[in-house]
């Protein structure tokens, strides 16, 4: 979509990635949306499309291994799909203490979700010398016969690849087609009994915004005894099927939630270095720049805080008290103004 026309908000917000928030609008939206396939919504490739992080040299040993540097853009992209057809879709990680988790990823476990078959496949398109870059959405591609629509969820979220050849962008994705259907698998059995609700919810909303009356009102007093008839008949079906006692819930407790780095944030935030929505933690910091960066540790504890809070292997107790210790420190020699 590269343009919204008759949106009845007083307020709407862009950021930088293209998501869109709208303020003070009736319950009911109605809008038209325009895209094409040639818009053009990316900017050139940059020298950044081309970076490889550091310390990860055996992805240069494996795009040697496959041979990439000396294959054209297109061979590259048959090299890498045949590559990837030996992995697997998985939300279960596995982690090693002594590789990075992408190279745990790629040499040893070949099992991950699709922020590391889309991350692992932008990296090996560089080592070619193909402009990437890592892209995240949705996979449409539920249908529901019951609003003769397509349907959108927070489970459909997906990360693919961005490759830059013949002059534009094209799609490219890595990710075992399978992962839509076992995702489907881990839908709750209630799914069917809130899709209802929410799709009278909508149709009382559409009912009672429209702008003017129709002739046709009685059918919407049908719904209500055709919503109820069908909640009953899939709650019993429900009912027999689940005859096993529901598990209560385990509860998970965030990763890194108690990192030293904390501070830092909450100090720079009250000092006024506000970090702006969607921006990640290091463009944070290198926007606040001078005296902030000045101090030579800062990059050593945002590694061990960036590893703490998504690295499936953690950090070491020896580690998070050196994250400790340069944390004290920190505050000890920087003064905010």
């Amino acid at each position: 979509t590269y343009q919204v026309t008759d949106l009845p908000v007083s307020i709407m917000h862009r950021n930088e990635f293209g998501a869109v928030k709208v303020e003070k609008g009736p319950e009911l939206i109605e809008y038209s949306a325009h895209f094409g396939q040639n818009t053009p919504l990316d900017s050139p490739p940059t020298l950044d499309d081309l970076r490889l992080p550091p310390h990860e040299e055996y992805l240069t040993e494996l795009s040697n291994q496959l041979n990439l540097p000396h294959q054209n853009p297109q061979e590259v992209l048959k090299t890498l799909t045949t590559f990837f057809n030996d992995f697997q879709y998985s939300l279960k990680l596995t982690a090693s203490a002594h590789i990075t988790p992408l190279e745990h990823f790629l040499r040893e476990s070949r099992a991950g979700h699709c922020e590391y078959f889309a991350t692992a496949t932008v990296l090996l398109l560089r080592t070619a010398g193909i402009p990437s870059r890592y892209a995240s959405g949705y996979a449409v591609e539920e249908f529901s016969y019951l609003e003769e629509a397509y349907l959108v969820r927070q489970r459909h979220a997906h990360a693919w690849t961005l490759a830059y050849i013949n002059g534009r962008w094209q799609i490219f994705d890595t990710t075992p087609a399978a992962w839509f259907s076992l995702e489907e698998e881990m839908v709750a059995w209630w799914r069917g009994l809130y899709d209802l609700s929410a799709w009278f919810t909508y149709k009382f909303f559409q009912w009672r915004w429209r702008e003017s009356e129709s002739t046709h009102d009685w059918l919407l007093w049908l719904i209500l005894p055709l919503s109820l008839i069908l909640i009953y008949r899939l709650y019993s079906r429900k009912k027999v099927a689940r005859s096993q006692p529901i598990k209560p819930l385990k509860t998970y407790q965030i990763a890194g939630a108690d990192s030293a780095f904390y501070q830092i944030i909450q100090q720079l935030n009250a000092a006024g270095y506000i970090r702006q929505q969607g921006e990640t933690l290091t463009t944070w910091l290198k926007r606040v720049q001078a005296p902030l960066l000045s101090e030579a540790n800062m990059q050593t504890m945002l590694t061990l805080h960036q590893r703490y809070r998504f690295d499936p292997a953690s950090i070491t107790v020896q580690e998070k008290a050196i994250l400790a210790a340069l944390v004290k420190v920190w505050q000890n020699n920087v003064v905010l103004e």
